[in-house]
């Protein structure tokens, strides 16, 4: 009686894993990335009171960051600082504003934090403590939004992507899994 090797299962399992690991990297990246500030406003709105409103969307996709955790603390002139002032997300998607009472007049710093997605950027502005100018708000000059952080993570969204289309991975892996042994059976001489 001779013995026969049992069949190899591991080019199945190699197939099977590659699925899902490349079913939960696609999803994973959508909204992954740094966060990509865009100053909308950076003006006294009271003698002392700086409105900061920006746009915070995702690096990889420009995607709005709605669940963004946004944060600002501001540095000025002698040493001065205010803050962490909590951003609040308005109506707009990915648009947040900060209030900052930032009392000693001059040259300040607003350092604008995300948390997730991750990033930093830093807005100078001026203030005069006489309120908003008669022209109308100062805004920064930026050529374009900047990024900061690095990469990492995803939204109850991507979770769920990813879980689909790792359990499509895994499926598609039984399949080839149940395909090579059936050719392996349809090809033993009996």
């Amino acid at each position: 009686m001779a013995l026969t090797p049992a069949p190899a299962r591991r080019p199945a399992l190699v197939v099977a894993a590659m699925a899902v690991f490349v079913g939960l990297a696609g999803p994973a990246a959508a909204h992954g990335g740094g966060a990509v500030f865009e100053v909308l406003r950076a003006a006294e709105s009271a003698p002392g009171e700086v409105i900061l409103e920006v746009q915070v969307t995702y690096e990889s996709d420009g995607e709005p960051a709605e669940g963004a955790i946004v944060e600002v603390t501001a540095s000025g002139p002698g040493g001065a600082t205010a803050g962490p002032v909590p951003a609040e997300r308005q109506d707009e998607p990915g648009v947040y504003t900060a209030t900052l009472d930032l009392a000693e007049p001059g040259p300040w710093v607003l350092a604008v934090t995300s948390s997730f997605p991750p990033g930093t950027i830093e807005v100078p502005t001026e203030v005069t403590g006489e309120g908003p100018a008669a022209e109308g708000p100062s805004e920064p000059a930026l050529d374009e939004p900047e990024v900061g952080g690095a990469e990492g993570g995803s939204d109850a969204t991507n979770l769920v992507t990813a879980a689909v289309f790792g359990l499509l991975g895994g499926a598609l892996g039984l399949w080839v899994s149940r395909r090579w042994a059936a050719r392996r059976r349809a090809a033993k001489p009996d």
